[in-house]
């Protein structure tokens, strides 16, 4: 997945589309055209299935997969990261002596040792998550940028970049980033 998150961004940044660097939404009508794609590749994929075409089915899955990261790339939601969570939180589905649990039509049912995926917690705060970072941490300018949290070198690179740190396109390891902040959420996966 984080192949593909890398790919995402570089269309995101290469077409202009939104690269949401914290977690917040976009202009309501991104938003729809978004939403609008995402139905648009789904109805493909019904189409595809019900004529029977493996060719179409596959394009129609990776449309899928290309619109939905897209998305999460605008709103600034580290995708790869929340996949995990929630695939670790299917794992815990199996029932008590290990074995999945069917319901009749072969969904796969919560078994008593489920746990559901904790989301909210990659968000650092209830203000991050709901799209407003302004309560979410007092900026400490004097804090290295090695030191601080994820949330605070996010809301740094968002709203206060110092003098020294002007953007300049530089390259490391085939990977664009433009200033230290930006090489810093880079490394821990935050870019």
């Amino acid at each position: 997945m984080e192949k593909a998150r890398r790919q995402l961004l570089e269309f995101h940044r290469t077409f202009s589309h939104p690269v949401g660097a914290v977690p917040e939404f976009p202009a309501q009508s991104y938003i729809d055209l978004r939403l609008s794609l995402i139905d648009e590749e789904v109805q493909e994929l019904r189409d595809a299935v019900v004529a029977r075409d493996m060719v179409e089915t596959a394009d129609a899955l990776g449309d899928i997969m290309y619109v939905v990261i897209g998305m999460a790339i605008a709103l600034g939601i580290p995708i790869d990261k929340v996949f995990n969570e929630i695939h670790a939180s299917n794992m815990t589905k199996l029932g008590e002596d290990g074995r999945p649990i069917y319901r009749e039509d072969g969904k796969i049912l919560k078994g008593q040792n489920f746990r559901p995926p904790n989301i909210k917690a990659m968000f650092r705060g209830d203000d991050v998550i709901s799209g407003s970072i302004s309560n979410a941490l007092q900026m400490k300018p004097h804090v290295p940028i090695a030191h601080m949290t994820d949330v605070e070198l996010i809301a740094h690179s968002k709203y206060v970049i110092a003098d020294q740190e002007k953007r300049q396109w530089n390259t490391a390891a085939g990977v664009m980033y433009r200033t230290r902040i930006d090489e810093e959420m880079r490394v821990r996966g935050l870019l």
